[in-house]
């Protein structure tokens, strides 16, 4: 099998968009696949513009997030008003290079473990000077990785996700990153009580 390079990584890529659209259907925002953004939703009436990047090592990381905040920028221009922009990120390579399974103890301390780490890599970017461009609100931080619960001895495929403001506190681009992240933390809440029952 080929390793995984900017050249061969094309596939992947478009399913990490199909990804973060079926998480947005689920949540029930209505999400458009296209090119420029790559998916888009809809939260109180207002257009949200997403990007989504999937870096395959950490300098790449930093190419990749300034490359998502221009095309952004860009898009924005020819957007509806009151549209506004965000990235999805997957940093699943950046914390699995593909040879290694997260094993935790709880549910608990495997969440803990993955927002440790996806803090460490937004620390990173943060100190590269990557400034976002007006009208991009926020951060979508994803991971789907293999791992194990050492309790239960059982493999899972593990996906967690941090939700990153990059707008005003207390603004209207912040409550509307935030019924973006409502609807996506209620359709999670749901997931987790069907699974239960």
């Amino acid at each position: 099998m080929t390793a995984e390079d900017q050249n061969t990584n094309q596939g992947r890529n478009i399913l990490f968009e199909f990804n973060v659209a079926a998480k947005l259907c689920d949540a029930k925002l209505s999400p458009q696949l296209g090119d420029h953004p790559d998916v888009s939703c809809s939260v109180d009436g207002r257009e949200i513009f997403i990007e989504c990047k999937r870096p395959l090592t950490l300098e790449g990381a930093a190419q990749a997030m300034g490359h998502a905040f221009r095309q952004l920028e860009n898009d924005l221009k020819e957007a509806p008003a009151g549209a506004r922009g965000a990235v999805a990120f997957s940093v699943s390579r950046l914390l699995n290079p593909g040879n290694q399974i997260l094993s935790y103890t709880d549910e608990i301390a495997g969440k803990e473990a993955l927002s440790r780490r996806i803090g460490e890599v937004s620390s990173f970017l943060g100190s590269r000077g990557l400034t976002p461009g007006p009208g991009i609100v926020g951060i979508l931080w994803l991971v789907i990785t293999p791992a194990v619960d050492r309790r239960t001895g059982l493999l899972t495929c593990t996906q967690f996700m941090n939700v990153e403001p990059i707008c005003e506190l207390g603004s209207t681009e912040e409550r509307l990153f935030a019924g973006l992240y409502e609807g996506l933390r209620f359709m999670w809440d749901e997931k987790k009580s069907r699974d239960r029952s």
